[in-house]
């Protein structure tokens, strides 16, 4: 799915794994709604971490051997800064359930940064 938004926070560590929020419109924050909706009935914990909070969203980006493993244009993943406007493709990847904890996860396909 993809969409123009804006850079909330770059690039972060939480839990061994690297993530960016992002500011996104109206219009995408209710497909992204209605997609997580659908996997409601698979959240099984008490403690829901959902990355969509207001219109930003967490999305996870792919990192393996000290590199961003997905495509990206304008400028490095690393290097985007708080309200830079980038284009950016993302996957729905579904739910996840560990002990009394479950969250919806999003991923990264694709990033570009537009020059202003």
């Amino acid at each position: 799915m993809k969409t123009r938004c804006k850079v909330h926070q770059s690039m972060y560590d939480h839990n061994d794994k690297k993530y960016i929020r992002v500011i996104i419109d109206d219009d995408f924050y209710k497909i992204v709604r209605r997609k997580q909706s659908f996997s409601e009935y698979f959240v099984k914990g008490k403690n829901v971490d959902n990355p969509l909070y207001g219109n930003i969203l967490t999305v996870k980006v792919p990192f393996r051997y000290n590199r961003v493993s997905c495509k990206f244009e304008g400028a490095p993943v690393q290097s985007l800064k708080q309200d830079d406007f980038v284009d950016i493709d993302v996957d729905y990847m579904g739910v996840w359930n560990t002990g009394d904890y479950s969250g919806y996860t999003w991923k990264l396909k694709y990033i570009k940064l537009i020059d202003n």
